[in-house]
């Protein structure tokens, strides 16, 4: 930003961060504490989806198991027939 006073705004601001050492510790505990919180959350959801997509397939038939959703009967066959071959 351009201002004809660029001097007197630093001395103000580096005067309001000396002055409030409270607050701007409070304030940056919070934002590490937030980053804590938004990375356990993700990965608690993400181990979540893994373990709900591995129970899945255990009770579908195993790791190596795969499924096929909204086939015709004349795809089935085509496929079955490739896989027979």
């Amino acid at each position: 930003m351009k201002v004809a006073n660029k001097k007197c705004i630093t001395n103000l601001s580096k005067k309001s961060l000396r002055a409030n050492k409270t607050r701007n510790r409070m304030a940056v505990a919070a934002i590490i504490l937030t980053t804590v919180l938004f990375t356990a959350l993700f990965t608690v959801g993400g181990t979540m989806l893994y373990s709900f997509e591995q129970e899945t397939m255990r009770q579908v038939g195993g790791d190596m198991h795969g499924t096929f959703k909204y086939v015709t009967k004349e795809q089935m066959y085509h496929c079955r027939n490739d896989w027979s071959a």
